[in-house]
C-alpha cells in the first residue's frame, strides 16, 4: 500500500495513482464505489490506513465520519487542489486557498 504524509515533498498525484492501482489490484473499482456502499467503505478504510502524520490528522478532522465519496476526493486532485490538500494536511491555513 502506498503511504502519504502530506509533507511539501510528497507527491499527492503519484500517491493517488498508486492508491487507485492498489485498490484496483484487490478488486475494488474506484469508478463504481459511489453506488456500492461496501466497496466505498473498504476503499475509504484503505485510504485512511495509507495516510500518516499531517495527512492522517487532516483526514480524521475533515473526512472521517462524513459521507464523502472517494470520487469527490479524486476529482479535487484532478482539478488542481494538491496545494490546498497539502496546506490543510499540514495545518497551514495561511497558504490554503479560500473555499477549499
Amino acid at each position: 500500500m502506498p503511504v502519504f504524509a502530506g509533507n511539501d515533498d510528497d507527491d499527492l498525484e503519484r500517491f493517488f495513482e498508486l492508491y487507485k492501482g492498489y485498490i484496483h489490484s484487490i478488486g475494488i473499482d474506484s469508478s463504481a464505489v459511489a453506488g456500492n456502499s461496501a466497496g466505498w467503505e473498504k476503499a475509504m478504510g484503505i485510504l485512511r490506513v495509507c495516510l500518516t502524520g499531517p495527512a492522517a490528522r487532516w483526514y480524521d478532522s475533515n473526512i472521517l465520519g462524513k459521507r464523502v465519496r472517494l470520487k469527490n476526493i479524486l476529482l479535487r486532485l484532478a482539478h488542481g487542489d494538491e496545494g490546498a490538500f497539502k496546506a490543510l494536511a499540514g495545518n497551514n491555513a495561511a497558504n490554503c486557498p479560500v473555499n477549499t
